[in-house]
């Protein structure tokens, strides 16, 4: 009998949906520091709305996370659009330029996330816009311009101001 063999696809999923989980335990994690309360995983994969929840239930976090760049210095994360309304924060875990144990992580709040620049990005199956939220991915004050413009300065400024302190450290078990 031949044996199995994984394919790269069934590898590079496996990875995505390990590190979103990942993602959304950090938050949770740096989340009860942020705020001061306890925190927990909504539980629900994929559902409309939030990944991470206070145990009071008053402060949702909706989690994106991203590993590639989109384009050249840029990095996005998509399917932000059917968020807004739905949660009190969104949480953007970048795991580009660290090493997986050490991300940058950025909770911000609603309100702004939504009132900075978020594109259209495309459209779902059914016919839903996605909307794709893009940020320099040096983090940087460049202005010059990319494959799909100028490089974010607003979003990355929105990024910083909201990121949360990793330890250099370990704070891991």
């Amino acid at each position: 009998m031949k044996k199995y063999k994984q394919s790269e696809e069934c590898k590079l999923g496996v990875i995505q949906k390990a590190s979103q989980v990942y993602a959304e335990d950090l938050v949770r994690y740096f989340a009860e520091t942020k705020f001061n309360k306890k925190f927990q995983m909504a539980g629900v994969s994929n559902q409309k709305g939030y990944d991470v929840i206070s145990e009071d239930g008053k402060i949702k976090i909706e989690v994106k996370s991203t590993a590639v760049l989109s384009a050249p210095k840029t990095l996005r994360v998509r399917r932000v659009l059917g968020k807004k309304n739905q949660c009190t924060h969104l949480a953007v875990v970048e795991f580009y330029n660290k090493d997986l144990m050490h991300p940058r992580i950025s909770i911000i709040p609603h309100d702004e996330f939504f009132a900075s620049n978020v594109i259209d990005g495309g459209k779902s199956e059914d016919g839903e816009p996605l909307g794709a939220w893009n940020w320099d991915s040096e983090y940087g004050d460049k202005l010059h311009e990319t494959a799909w413009g100028p490089r974010q300065k607003e979003n990355t400024k929105l990024f910083l101001l909201h990121e949360i302190e990793v330890p250099s450290e370990k704070y891991y078990e």
